[in-house]
């Protein structure tokens, strides 16, 4: 398995080979989306959408679907709805794709 010989970033945990977590620390309403960098455990997500009624969430899940070319319904937030660190599963997709298009938010961000 690809994870065996790569050196994960500590945000990154694999499930088995087509699930993953990335533990997300949301800035909601900010002037630009993407990556931020990395704070803690925690990959560091910005978003334009305002933390109310789920909205700051929704807009991370799309980004997230499309950035990984997924389905939004294959990325589910099993923890931290209601505040700023979550845990996002990703399912579908594959570590190098994960891999790759995380380092490219990084870039741009």
């Amino acid at each position: 398995m690809l994870a065996d010989r790569v050196n994960l970033p500590k945000y990154l945990t694999v499930i088995d080979e087509t699930s993953f977590r990335i533990s997300i620390r949301l800035q909601p309403k900010a002037k630009k989306e993407g990556v931020i960098g990395e704070f803690e455990d925690f990959l560091r997500f910005s978003v334009t959408a305002p933390p109310v009624k789920g909205k700051a969430n929704e807009r991370l899940k799309k980004l997230l679907a499309k950035l990984l070319n997924i389905s939004k319904t294959n990325i589910k937030i099993i923890s931290g709805e209601l505040n700023r660190n979550k845990i996002v599963e990703i399912k579908g997709s594959s570590l190098k794709k994960i891999l790759t298009a995380l380092d490219a938010l990084k870039e741009d961000g």
